[in-house]
């Protein structure tokens, strides 16, 4: 999928991402008007790739926040300051938690899809998961 194109980008956008997956990017130069691409077999595009892993908001922040007694809500209440700062370590656990989650699926593939089901409160009948028999609950 193209992002962008043209002559003396600076930069891109790639808007919406999905949370929690990695995106791969490739730098392709070209020359002339319509673009004419290299061919040259020594041009090896390795070194114009890039990789980024999209993050999903989990506001451990506002978590955070949220467990502090009432007392320190009420004086917070004008400026925001504690909240701003306790936003600080709270975007860092959300990007812990991303790679966590991203993490145990390269163990578990299918543990997303399971955890949806479970949520959802629908049956998990996955090919390669267990299956509970009558009167055995499910692993």
């Amino acid at each position: 999928m193209l992002v962008a194109q043209g002559i003396g980008l600076l930069r891109a956008s790639d808007q919406p991402l999905q949370g929690e997956t990695t995106h791969y990017y490739t730098l392709f130069s070209f020359a002339g008007d319509p673009p004419v691409f290299p061919d040259d077999p020594q041009d090896d595009t390795r070194h114009n790739r890039a990789a980024a892993m999209a993050l999903s908001p989990y506001d451990f922040g506002g978590l955070l926040y949220s467990l502090l007694p009432a007392i320190y809500h009420r004086y917070d209440a004008e400026k925001g300051q504690l909240r701003r700062f306790l936003d600080l370590p709270g975007a860092e656990l959300d990007r812990l938690y991303n790679h966590v989650r991203v993490s145990l699926e390269l163990i578990d593939p299918l543990a997303r899809r399971r955890a949806s089901a479970a949520a959802a409160g629908t049956v998990d009948r996955l090919a390669d998961g267990p299956q509970a028999s009558p009167g055995q609950p499910a692993q």
